[in-house]
């Protein structure tokens, strides 16, 4: 497919939508180094300005990135995870066509410290299952999570499957039903156990999310401290005016 220097959309835009196009079909795949700015001058007849304005804007849109010394790359693209919808990690990877799995690193009932049993209501002496887990896609490290679940709704989770949905387990073995939760959540950097956990390297960019979730009896069931990989997600908030 050529430009048409006849269409009333600028040859830098032309030429962007057909790169883009060719990664969409898989011609280029992830990591796959694309033709030189001289090749794609040649290739499309079109000035070394309009070429460089073209890759300059996937690189910004987090298609393409550049490589010092070595090319211009096809990127891997980030997960984009809505924080508007109640949703856990297996839903949202089967969305987009990813297959989840879990690895459980942990799981003990503790005592809680005074911020989780303050942030889960509970009454001194009450416990708390801490279930600490890996979160896959595709066989790949996307997060740790960390959860504190009140004990005195769900006595006996660790004796079902916890390398599945956690909201699941809640809502059908318990009949907990999730309501909402309120999240935040901040940037940070990798520690040596959290890169060593997620494949990165020791500072490396992450995502922190901190949720609690509430049932629908306005019980808060649930707090979960979340490292994602700042490589492999973004956020997704809809603001209504």
């Amino acid at each position: 497919m050529g430009l048409n220097e006849a269409s009333r959309l600028p040859l830098y835009v032309q030429l962007k939508e057909l790169i883009k196009e060719k990664i969409e079909k898989g011609e280029w795949k992830i990591n796959d180094k694309i033709p030189s700015e001289r090749d794609l001058e040649k290739d499309y007849d079109v000035s070394r300005m309009t070429v460089r304005k073209a890759i300059i804007e996937l690189v910004n849109e987090d298609i393409l990135i550049r490589k010092q010394g070595k090319g211009t790359f096809v990127k891997e693209l980030r997960i984009e995870q809505d924080l508007v919808k109640l949703k856990s990690f297996t839903q949202e990877m089967r969305l987009r066509g990813l297959n989840p799995s879990t690895r459980v690193i942990d799981a003990v009932e503790i005592l809680p410290d005074i911020d989780v049993r303050n942030k889960l209501k509970l009454n001194l002496g009450e416990n708390a299952f801490v279930l600490k887990r890996l979160r896959l896609a595709n066989d790949q490290p996307m997060a740790y999570e960390v959860s504190y679940i009140a004990e005195k709704f769900c006595s006996g989770l660790f004796n079902h499957n916890l390398n599945q949905s956690l909201y699941q387990v809640l809502t059908k073995e318990f009949n907990i039903q999730l309501n909402y939760a309120m999240q935040s959540l901040e940037a940070g950097i990798a520690s040596i156990k959290e890169a060593e956990l997620l494949n990165i390297t020791e500072n490396d960019p992450i995502l922190i999310l901190e949720r609690l979730t509430i049932d629908g009896q306005e019980r808060p069931i649930e707090f979960v401290k979340s490292i994602y990989r700042g490589d492999k997600f973004k956020f997704l908030v809809r603001l209504i005016g």
